[in-house]
């Protein structure tokens, strides 16, 4: 009986140990770039079809734009240069004012709208730091703070 009971303990540890041997959720790759999400989202929404969601943390409500609105988003990342991204800011605060989620059918991206001039874009299941963006040459029109504050009517 004690023989039977080691046996089946040694063949618990071992298919444990041999479970957990494949780690593919452990990403030890560097990121390719400091605008690697931006550039994987943009390449997704102007392929497909994609709806977005604005989120006010202040309130906590959310609201969807209308669908003609959502072409701001291709113009905004169209109107980014190399010099917008950043690495993360010191002051960053601990909860941006605005949220913006992308859903398209094979994936979701969150945009965290932290000031006037500082966000951050990266997909719901990303691997690396998110992005960090300056806004500041960005034209006011394409401006993300501004979008959401249209759509609350703030």
């Amino acid at each position: 009986m004690k023989k039977l009971l080691s046996l089946i303990l040694v063949l618990i540890i071992s298919s444990t140990f041999i479970g957990c041997s494949n780690a593919q959720y452990i990403n030890l790759k560097k990121k390719p770039s400091n605008h690697y999400y931006t550039e994987e989202m943009y390449k997704l929404i102007s392929t497909e079809k994609f709806s977005i969601s604005a989120f006010d943390t202040d309130v906590y409500k959310e609201l969807h734009p209308k669908e003609e609105d959502d072409k701001i988003l291709l113009d905004f990342v169209k109107s980014l240069k190399s010099t917008n991204f950043i690495n993360k800011p010191d002051n960053l605060p601990d909860k941006p004012k605005f949220k913006m989620f992308i859903k398209t059918s094979k994936d979701k991206y969150v945009i965290n709208i932290y000031d006037d001039n500082i966000i951050s874009i990266f997909p719901w299941d990303g691997v690396f730091e998110e992005d960090f963006i300056n806004m500041d040459k960005v034209p006011l029109a394409y401006r993300l703070d501004s979008f959401c504050k249209y759509v609350f009517n703030k």
